[in-house]
């Protein structure tokens, strides 16, 4: 068991695989009991082989009863998703036969936890259908019913709860409201564009009334975008 532990944190899968069989035993000593409960921290491995390996050991420690010292510390149905889910990558030698599948799904019953998952249903069906090709007469079709997944329902979130904060007010919505506490908004173009008494005014207002960066008003953003286009002087 010491051996199968080590081969199992190496992550050599196909001896772990070979060697689950001369594991078991009914009764484990003090140190058989140690190392066998190590290997409830490789239940983090996800590799498509370690699902095998670990499948491998419940099916063959099942018989054992509930009240046995080797009563595998995780979840077959969890662990059978993974197998179905991963299938096409398990390789040759970690692949479980027919009988081992079939009865690891009973094992999933949904007594106690609900229906079956939609992969676990249809590999059950698949490989109780392989089960029973031999038996079909010459010139016979077996058919397998299958189940579909079904797509959730998501509520479509521009629908419902629409945020229009920025269409109904986006003053409050600009950068410059979080940067500097208030939303600016950039003068009228016919009071500062051609220059004249409406310029002069308004320039004359703003030196009146002082420059502060919280201010939406004559505040240090608002003189930046008049200064920013202005020529420059020559020496």
């Amino acid at each position: 068991m010491y051996l199968m532990v080590l081969y199992f944190i190496t992550g050599s899968y196909h001896e772990v695989f070979k060697m689950v069989e001369s594991c078991v035993s009914e009764e484990l000593s003090a140190e058989e009991l140690q190392i066998f409960n190590q290997l409830e921290f490789l239940g983090n491995d996800f590799h498509p082989d370690a699902h095998a390996c670990r499948l491998k050991l419940s099916a063959i420690t099942v018989g054992l009863g509930a009240k046995s010292a080797m009563k595998c510390p995780w979840s077959v149905r969890e662990e059978m998703t993974e197998y179905v889910r991963k299938h096409a990558y398990v390789s040759a030698a970690c692949r479980l036969s027919a009988e081992e599948e079939l009865l690891l799904l009973k094992l999933c019953s949904p007594s106690a936890r609900g229906r079956l998952s939609a992969g676990l249903i249809n590999r059950q069906a698949f490989v109780g259908a392989l089960e029973n090709v031999n038996n079909i007469p010459e010139g016979k079709a077996l058919t397998v019913k299958l189940v579909s997944q079904q797509i959730p329902h998501f509520e479509d979130f521009d629908q419902k709860d629409l945020d229009t904060t920025i269409i109904d007010n986006p003053k409050n919505s600009m950068i410059s409201s979080k940067l500097f506490g208030s939303s600016y908004s950039r003068p009228e173009e016919e009071q500062v564009a051609y220059g004249g008494v409406k310029a002069l005014e308004f320039i004359n207002a703003a030196l009146s009334h002082g420059i502060l960066i919280t201010s939406g008003h004559y505040g240090f953003a608002e003189v930046c975008d008049l200064v920013k286009d202005l020529p420059l002087l020559g020496s």
